[in-house]
């Protein structure tokens, strides 16, 4: 598997999941 594909893969989980993080805590902290 080429590594390019893996690194994208990872980056966008990490940014993904980074994302989500900050929304679930935006909105808590609103609510």
């Amino acid at each position: 598997m080429n590594h390019w594909v893996v690194g994208g893969i990872a980056l966008g989980i990490l940014i993904f999941m980074m994302a989500g993080l900050l929304m679930f805590g935006a909105g808590r902290e609103h609510s």
